[in-house]
């Protein structure tokens, strides 16, 4: 019996379709691409980072979580990675630290890489300057 309605493929209409094909393409947070802008405030200057064979994050860049005030707060903790954790913990949004969470590190120690990538882009003043590296406790003077 004919009907007044066009004919409808069964995996429903192209708008579905192209809705659901969008759907997936979007990134997901660890996806390179992912926009990590909307986890933090306007204008928050931030460091990326993608692990070898994994997931990408973002976190505020090193220098904009250290005061004179955040330090005087630390200033009970005993051990460097009490430390180290406490500022990955400030600079990093909920999304990004349950990424951190699952991170395998059956080969190496993603984290301590994370960190050593993070306070060397923090601190270096370009050039051959590394800035704050295991071994290197200052920046050389700036020329």
């Amino acid at each position: 019996m004919p009907t007044d309605q066009p004919d409808q493929p069964e995996n429903g209409s192209a708008d579905e379709v192209q809705a659901e094909e969008g759907k997936a393409a979007e990134p997901k947070p660890g996806d390179p691409e992912y926009d990590w802008t909307q986890h933090y405030p306007d204008g928050t200057e931030l460091f990326r980072y993608t692990f070898p064979g994994g997931p990408t994050v973002a976190l505020k860049a090193f220098g904009t979580i250290y005061s004179k005030t955040w330090l005087y707060k630390l200033r009970d903790i005993e051990s460097d990675f009490e430390v180290e954790f406490a500022a990955i913990d400030r600079a990093i949004c909920p999304t990004g630290r349950s990424l951190l969470m699952e991170l395998d590190d059956a080969n190496g120690d993603p984290i301590d890489d994370l960190w050593n990538a993070w306070i060397k882009a923090g601190t270096s003043r370009g050039g051959e300057d590394e800035g704050l590296t295991p071994g290197n406790s200052k920046s050389s003077p700036a020329q």
